[in-house]
């Protein structure tokens, strides 16, 4: 076996868990909803297995219905074909967001006019496609009024969701939220818990799930002061407001705030960004606060400047960076106006303090517009960000992603995700696991006809799908006598037919990694590897140049059965000396069979069958080796009864122990003497450690053979343990010791 290299297990990357249903990602993304009419207005969250699950309003029915898909991390759509219905009652269900609960539930939420009037319903499923909700939803809020403008937040510690909507119950616009799971419908008041009832409208919620407390904090848009301000609310699962009524002052300047977005700050409180014209109309910008746990301001009074572009800004996106700060990515006019919008994007830490360029990082700026960003943590305190790209003929799908310290870890100007000739709409992203982005978009021909595809993005490499080599299966190669395992794999993603793959063993006889070949995977992507020995399991993985495979453990097997041996023998007086070869080194013991007894197990080569009867035998056996592998019949052998009147057994010359039998046995074993004078017997057994464990004194025995019976006790009485005995037996002053198994 080649040794060419030993690798450190910190080198091996990829999944250890096997894979799943063994679909593939395709260039240009997956159908995940191709039905008729329009699928529109569509949200993505992780499922937690490193797939994710959208959700989107639908038009095949004539009406607005919500419908939600699962894809699996390895590209397959795991729910019904053209998404799973959630709600498809009476009237239209718009706006439909979704989110995870952190224990295997997927929780949604939508707006809803079959009263006749706008409500916030919820539907919830688990990740096999079951809804244990009821049909077309359960009611979270049919206050009187409007609820619209709502968003979705949840806490995967607890296993609960928050939705905050505007609503207009009392005549002007509030903010109310609820909490929810799947054992209850709603944690806080009937139809919601006020978050802000003050003079004026308030709208356009955002919120953030608190784990210190079990509960949310929400931001809004205020005009309590007769120009659009961003305040801010706390309330815990038990029902009670935590901050200022009404809600705290984040940003009360003389000019508007507007869009307000949130995050947690890892440390009990949060991160409020919005949209800011302080500097004029006709000028773009992004200020941001932070609030501790009792919503005091911790950064400069109405804010600090995350950009102050020469335009407009658009659609600002934002994201806790894991390290107490946050990463804002936006569209930006500044270039050539709205001819030109381009991406840009920028990191504020903890203290409020901006680390990348002046007025944002340019991520692409490409010719022609990008616009309609989304984001997603990349893992590593940076950001994946994709965004619809006008700068071919038709709208495409491009993607970057940026490290914590601002660098472009993919191509200039963002990678292509999907540019295959139709428009690119409504990109979300959703972290699927630590090393990659499930994008979804809509992808539409015709105006009025969008689908909704999806598309998974290796965070390191930026190519499509899953590139990595993936271990199915790691089997026992049939019709072996062990030392091979079969391993099955399937190429990556993106990768050609045919490139090699190397395979290594991580435990192949006590080493840490060991090389064991290389291999053209095409066609069958099927190959036999040595593995250690029979009977124990080895850890392997694939490589290709740039990729690792998972790590999938398998052991070989001995499942050959040993050639039959062939069997001799003859009468010796009352008894019938039997030989055979052995025809396996690793025989564990024979089955004899006669046809007046049955069967019955010995070892070695030889055999004597004592005290017959004096009438003719039939013998033949099996071999049987240690994996239990049992051969074909030997032949045969007939064995004559005896012609002469005066036929006499033999006696032995000397005292003789022949193999007991059985052995292995359970309850008795029969001893087999041979006695060349009568004498005194006695019977010794000892166990593995020296010690004798039980005494037999026989008695006195005439000349010949004669049969001895153990009966597996020792002297207390008790039955011995299972093991190995040796056992002596004494006769006119010689010994003889032979080996016996005990099997219970």
């Amino acid at each position: 076996m080649p040794t060419k290299q030993l690798l450190s297990l910190a080198l091996i990357l990829g999944l250890l868990t096997p894979a799943a249903a063994l679909a593939q990602w395709a260039l240009n993304g997956n159908p995940i909803c191709t039905a008729t009419e329009d699928q529109d207005e569509m949200d993505i969250t992780a499922n937690g297995l490193g797939g994710a699950v959208m959700v989107w309003s639908d038009d095949r029915g004539g009406a607005r219905d919500i419908y939600a898909s699962q894809v699996a991390y390895l590209g397959a759509a795991e729910w019904p074909a053209n998404g799973l219905a959630l709600c498809t009652g009476f009237g239209f269900a718009l706006h439909p967001h979704v989110v995870h609960d952190g224990y295997g539930y997927l929780l949604y939420t939508w707006e809803d006019n079959r009263s006749g009037t706008w409500d916030i319903y919820a539907a919830i499923t688990d990740r096999l496609g079951n809804i244990p909700t009821p049909n077309n939803g359960f009611p979270i809020c049919e206050s009187a009024g409007a609820q619209q403008y709502s968003v979705l937040a949840s806490n995967a510690s607890y296993g609960m969701g928050f939705v905050a909507w505007t609503d207009a119950r009392d005549g002007g616009n509030d903010i109310y939220a609820q909490a929810f799971n799947v054992n209850n419908y709603g944690f806080w008041d009937l139809d919601g818990l006020a978050f802000c009832t003050a003079a004026g409208d308030q709208s356009y919620p955002a919120i953030v799930a608190d784990d210190p407390i079990e509960g949310a904090v929400i931001a809004w848009q205020d005009m309590r002061n007769g120009n659009s301000d961003i305040y801010a609310q706390r309330a815990n699962l038990s029902n009670q407001l935590m901050w200022t009524a009404d809600g705290v002052e984040v940003c009360t300047s003389h000019s508007e705030q507007s869009a307000p977005m949130i995050v947690g700050d890892g440390s009990d409180g949060v991160i409020i960004g919005w949209i800011d014209t302080r500097h004029g109309s006709g000028v773009g910008s992004i200020y941001a606060q932070k609030l501790n746990s009792l919503g005091a301001a911790q950064w400069d009074l109405d804010g600090v400047a995350i950009v102050v572009s020469t335009d407009l800004i658009k659609a600002p996106k934002m994201i806790a960076d894991g390290a107490g700060g946050a990463i804002f990515v936006w569209g930006d006019d500044r270039n050539l106006g709205a001819l030109d919008s381009d991406i840009y994007a920028q990191r504020v830490d903890g203290n409020g303090s901006v680390l990348w360029t002046v007025d944002g990082l340019a991520v692409c700026t490409a010719q022609y517009q990008q616009v309609s960003v989304d984001i997603a943590p990349d893992g590593t305190g940076g950001v994946v960000a994709a965004w619809q790209d006008n700068r071919g003929i038709f709208a495409s799908l491009y993607a970057q992603r940026v490290t914590a310290s601002g660098s472009m870890v993919w191509t200039g100007n963002g990678i292509p995700v999907s540019a295959t000739g139709t428009g690119k709409f409504n990109v979300k992203l959703a972290q699927s696991d630590a090393d990659a982005t499930i994008l979804a978009w809509l992808d539409a021909a015709w105006l009025f006809d969008s689908n909704v595809y999806a598309q998974r993005i290796d965070n390191d490499s930026g190519l499509y799908g899953y590139p990595q080599p993936l271990i199915t299966s790691i089997v026992d190669t049939p019709t072996d006598e062990g030392g091979f395992v079969r391993l099955t794999f399937r190429q990556g993603d993106g990768q050609a037919p045919g490139e090699e793959y190397e395979i290594y063993n991580v435990d192949y006889h006590g080493n840490d990694v060991v090389y064991v070949g290389t291999f053209n995977g095409s066609p069958t992507y099927t190959v036999d590897v040595l593995t250690t020995e029979v009977d124990v399991f080895n850890t392997y993985w694939v490589s290709t140049y740039a990729f690792s495979s998972n790590l999938l453990a398998g052991k070989s097997l001995d499942n050959l059965a040993p050639p039959p041996p062939t069997l001799a023998g003859e009468r010796n007086g009352n008894n019938v000396e039997l030989s055979w070869n052995a025809t396996a080194p690793d025989i564990d013991h024979y089955i004899m069979q006669r046809s007046d007894l049955g069967s019955f197990n010995v070892n070695g080569t030889a055999y004597v069958d004592v005290s017959v009867p004096m009438m003719q035998l039939n013998y033949r056996m099996n071999a049987v080796d240690i994996h239990g592998n049992v051969s074909n019949n030997s032949n045969g052998i007939t064995i004559d009864a005896p012609t002469g009147i005066g036929e006499t057994p033999s006696l032995p010359k000397a005292l003789t122990l022949l193999p007991n039998s059985p052995n292995p046995f359970n309850a008795s074993t029969a001893l087999h003497v041979g006695m060349p004078k009568a004498g005194e017997v006695r019977l010794e057994v000892y166990d593995v450690a020296g010690r004798r464990v039980a005494t037999r004194d026989v008695g006195q025995l005439s000349a010949g053979w004669r049969e001895v019976v153990f009966d597996g006790r020792a002297d207390s009485g008790k039955m011995l343990a299972s093991g190995v005995y040796f056992y002596r037996v004494h006769a006119g002053g010689e010994t003889h010791m032979r080996k016996m198994v005990i099997s219970r």
